[in-house]
C-alpha cells in the first residue's frame, strides 16, 4: 500500500513536535524575573518574585517549571500568584526609591490637606 505524503508529513510533525524544548536567553528580556537554572544537566525555570514571596508553584517554592516552553511564562505571568508577587515588588523598589525626607514631605502634605479640608467644613458650618 502506498504511503501518501501527508501522511509523513504528520509522521515528522508528531515527532518534531516531542523533541524537548531549549531555554532562550532571549526570553529574559520579555521576562526580566524569569531564572533559567540548570539541575544535573536538567533545565529549570524559575520566578526571582514568586521565589523571594515564597508563593506557591513551581515557579515559587516549587522545584521549577521543567516545561521549557513560551507559553508556560505566558501563562504564568497571567497567573494571580505572579500579579500578587509584582505587586509586593513594585511597592517594595517604590520604598526603596524615596528617602526618608522625602517620606517626610509627603506626608506633611497629607496632613496640611487633612487640615485644610477640615478649617473650610468648619468655615461653611459655622
Amino acid at each position: 500500500m502506498p504511503v501518501n505524503d501527508s501522511n509523513r508529513e504528520s509522521e515528522s510533525a508528531s515527532q518534531g513536535s516531542s523533541s524537548k524544548c531549549k531555554f532562550r536567553e532571549v526570553w529574559k528580556e520579555k521576562f526580566p524575573w524569569l531564572r533559567h537554572i540548570l539541575v544535573e544537566g536538567n533545565s529549570i525555570m524559575k520566578c526571582e518574585y514568586c521565589e523571594r514571596y515564597a508563593l506557591r508553584g513551581p515557579f515559587g517554592t516549587g522545584s521549577g517549571c521543567v516545561n521549557i516552553q513560551h507559553d508556560s511564562l505566558v501563562t504564568h505571568v497571567a497567573s494571580s500568584s505572579h500579579k500578587i508577587a509584582v505587586a509586593k515588588w513594585t511597592c517594595e523598589m517604590e520604598k526603596k526609591a524615596k528617602s526618608i525626607p522625602e517620606h517626610v514631605t509627603l506626608i506633611a502634605d497629607a496632613n496640611m490637606e487633612r487640615i485644610i479640608t477640615t478649617m473650610k467644613i468648619m468655615y461653611f458650618i459655622a
